[in-house]
């Protein structure tokens, strides 16, 4: 093969020579134009070049590791194991005026498709060639490109995860002036039978490119990637993984090889590889998003050196949860504010993903470690309002499976009844309406009106009993509960709002008389300065009447009355008893949270925080009841 280009470009430069020979004598880089060209190594060979750092120092056994974007050139499967966009750039010296580059970008689009792009380039320059001895030398250059575009997608068998991922290549080779590109194409598979136990078989060149440069086609062989992974127990930080490999190109013997990684609290590796081309290793530093690698591959000719940067763009729920897990240490305002960031955060991807419950709950989270964060009571309010909707709507949709179903088997007057639930939480459902008309035509009169007399009474009780309770309440002095209950009774039966109204407007009345009463004691207490006296009352009024002026006009005197003054010393006491007391809510400790809110009130009776904590461990506390 070198004699063939020698040969072709008049290439009598003796660096130029050297260079060629050291190409084709280490299997990194060749050119052949015949099938049978076993002594200059294969064709195609850029693409035999390891990619990446990480995959540089492990060798070929990294086709069973944890994915990253490089997986696109060594196992396309792997890039479904990537969980969020990553990019990927490395740089390989070889020798002299040859270089081997690599960039690499993985799109995770859901939790089982990932999409991933690549490019490959290596390029070598300073040949001259003559067309005859007697003319001045011409330098020229050799270069080969890949073009990569991967799709990977994960599947779930009965006990374990399967992974599957092609990756289509675009090939561009140029020797000087002339040039050749052809398609071809890599299929992968990963499996984990077992927990920290990975195997790989990856099939490359399934589609053989073949490339034409002047007259005749070269094709690139196909290879077997056999490859399995183990990741042993972590132990003081340290995660160590093995893996070997077995890797078969046409016309060539099995080559087995072995690689090695610890890693130590994510943050940092030693790598090592053994394979036929030599001992490999390298190092790499991660700091949150951000990892560099450094491979060098001990060649018998000389060392090959590769940088590596990655960059990965987001956060995922795991890493939100480690920071989670680390929690509060400082207990101050700055940590807090961290944390309920964090919580924000963890609550914005559970909204992505659809589940409204635990993202609201979240972020009713971020709220106790961040009260006065107005951008997550906001969002909190946005959350809950598309969670309410989205629990009607699974409600209709619920309920017009159940119509559906009792319609199939006959049963018209149970559908019926579904159907008009439908039209009563959605009055605009055309499905409902169509369906009620079809039933009404298949029921006879004497069925529809025994069918509505028996809801009708049914609703009758309902009413009535709402009526009973409601004037129990109404006897009790619990004026704004019966208005509550009898409007719910007119709800149910419209038919009994004259008895509703006449008890509506005694219990208002009842409730006005009240209200003013309770007014008049707080402004006695209030002009004989017993504030904390009048805070009860006003308290009461306010439940009754959220919007009563003049109590919250009391309210905010007896306030800033009664308000303790409060040294800066007392302020960082109060925050960080405050953070203890939320971090043992969190942890379900409730008394030991009621004990740090005790001392709170200790110092500040009024503190709006601790009150609105101490509600929700009491109504914790009523709920494991």
């Amino acid at each position: 093969m070198v004699t063939y280009i020698c040969t072709m470009f008049r290439i009598n430069s003796p660096k130029s020579v050297k260079t060629l020979l050291y190409l084709a004598s280490s299997g990194i880089f060749c050119l052949s134009v015949s099938h049978a060209a076993t002594d200059g190594g294969l064709p195609g060979s850029f693409l035999m070049m390891p990619v990446g750092a990480r995959g540089g120092a492990i060798g070929p056994s990294f086709a069973a590791w944890d994915g990253d974007a490089s997986g696109i050139f060594w196992n396309p499967a792997l890039l479904s194991k990537t969980r969020k966009p990553e990019l990927n750039l490395s740089q390989t010296w070889l020798f002299e005026d040859t270089s081997h580059a690599f960039m690499g970008f993985s799109y995770p689009l859901k939790d089982t498709l990932t999409l991933g792009a690549g490019y490959i380039r290596q390029a070598s320059g300073g040949f001259e060639r003559r067309t005859n001895p007697f003319d001045s030398p011409v330098s020229f250059s050799i270069y080969n490109e890949a073009f990569l575009g991967a799709l990977s997608f994960k599947t779930q068998l009965n006990k374990f995860p399967l992974y599957a991922g092609f990756t289509l290549k675009g090939i561009r080779e140029q020797v000087d002036s002339y040039s050749g590109s052809a398609p071809g194409a890599d299929l992968g598979l990963n499996l984990e039978p077992y927990k920290n136990f990975s195997v790989s078989a990856v099939m490359l060149n399934a589609l053989k490119p073949e490339v034409k440069l002047v007259s005749r086609k070269i094709t690139y062989p196909s290879a077997w990637n056999l490859a399995g992974a183990y990741k042993l127990p972590e132990r003081a930080g340290f995660e160590p993984v093995i893996g070997v490999s077995l890797l078969k190109y046409e016309r060539q013997a099995v080559k087995p090889s072995a690689g090695t990684e610890l890693i130590y609290k994510k943050t940092a590796s030693l790598r090592m590889g053994l394979s036929e081309n030599g001992i490999s290793s390298g190092f790499g530093v991660r700091s949150g998003n951000y990892m560099l690698d450094y491979a060098v591959l001990f060649h018998e000719i000389t060392p090959v050196h590769t940088i590596n940067i990655a960059i990965k763009f987001g956060i995922t729920l795991e890493e939100l949860a480690d920071y989670i897990k680390k929690g509060i240490t400082r207990y101050n305002k700055e940590d807090a504010s961290r944390l309920a960031k964090v919580y924000m955060q963890q609550a914005e991807i559970m909204h992505k993903e659809k589940n409204y419950p635990q993202a609201v709950k979240t972020l009713e989270t971020a709220i106790l470690w961040d009260p006065a964060n107005r951008d997550i009571r906001q969002l909190l309010g946005v959350y809950v309002e598309e969670m309410d909707k989205t629990l009607n709507r699974q409600v209709v949709e619920r309920t017009v499976l159940l119509a559906l179903n009792y319609y199939e088997k006959g049963e018209f007057l149970t559908s019926r009844e579904y159907w008009t639930s439908v039209l009563e939480m959605e009055p605009a459902n055309p499905q409902a309406g169509q369906y009620l008309s079809i039933i009404d035509r298949k029921l006879d009169e004497k069925e529809r009106k025994r069918a509505l007399s028996e809801k009708l009474r049914g609703k009758e009780i309902l009413a009535d009993s709402l009526l009973s309770e409601a004037t129990d309440n109404l006897k009790h002095e619990k004026y704004a509960k019966a208005i509550l209950l009898a409007k719910k009774a007119v709800s149910t039966l419209p038919g009994k709002a004259e008895a509703a109204e006449a008890l509506i407007a005694i219990a208002r009345k009842g409730l006005s008389l009240s209200i003013q009463k309770r007014l008049n004691e707080t402004e006695l207490f209030c002009k004989n300065k017993q504030f904390k006296e009048a805070l009860p009352l006003i308290k009461s009024v306010l439940e009754d009447d959220p919007g009563n002026k003049t109590a919250l006009e009391k309210a905010a005197l007896c306030k800033t009355a009664l308000a303790p003054k409060i040294t800066p010393d007392a302020v960082k006491k109060i925050d960080k008893l405050y953070y203890m007391a939320v971090d043992a809510y969190l942890k379900n400790n409730y008394d030991v949270s009621l004990g740090y809110l005790g001392e709170i009130f200790a110092i500040d009776p009024l503190n709006d925080m601790a009150a609105s904590l101490e509600e929700k461990i009491k109504n914790a506390q009523k709920a494991t009841q």
